[in-house]
């Protein structure tokens, strides 16, 4: 069952992706300052988008393990879709403008074929170092997770060598006061 927490996160990461859709689709017609500052504020909601999805998984990890799959698919789910809207982002960010082309068709510049060749290779580069850059991150949260198992075999390692040596000093007390008894046995029959 979702929290309240986890619900209130989940109604922002909505209301923000809205917002992102929208005004990502507004960038490709912007042109100037205009443009820059809409694509700044999209940036700017796509990094309270991340640190919701950082928040939705500090919750997820303080729910109750029945509840954690559910929630976890949820999130990733978030995720990929928080990645497509970079990748619109990026999409929209170097789709030219009106004004370009005018300019082009001006000066009798016919390199239309060469830039989009060139800005279909940028975002194919782009994506392959995102991809990269994705997988340099699950390595990494990968070997956090393994390190925290690591630390916490470790924890009970100790804890059950404690449990040992403790058993151990009660059995060898047990085996001296036996032996005590026997011998003070066998001298009152002796």
């Amino acid at each position: 069952m979702a929290t309240p927490l986890m619900q209130s996160f989940e109604q922002q990461y909505s209301q923000i992706t809205s917002e992102i859709v929208s005004s990502t689709g507004k960038i490709s017609s912007l042109t100037g300052n205009e443009k820059q500052a809409a694509i700044k504020h999209v940036e700017k909601l796509m990094e309270e988008a991340m640190e919701l999805l950082e928040q939705m998984d500090i919750e997820i990890h303080e729910m109750p393990v029945k509840d954690r799959d559910r929630f976890v698919t949820r999130v990733k789910s978030y995720r990929a879709e928080l990645s497509k809207l970079e990748k619109d982002l990026r999409r929209a960010r170097v789709v030219f403008s009106d004004d370009v082309h005018l300019r082009e068709e001006l000066m009798g510049v016919d390199n239309s074929h060469q830039t989009e060749d060139q800005r279909a290779r940028l975002l194919d580069s782009t994506e392959r170092l995102e991809r990269g850059s994705h997988r340099l991150d699950v390595g990494y949260k990968t070997c956090l997770e393994t390190e925290q198992m690591g630390a916490q075999m470790l924890e009970d390692l100790h804890s059950q060598r404690a449990t040992l040596q403790h058993a151990r000093d009660r059995v060898s007390n047990c085996v001296d006061n036996i032996c005590s008894a026997y011998i003070q046995h066998i001298n009152m029959y002796v």
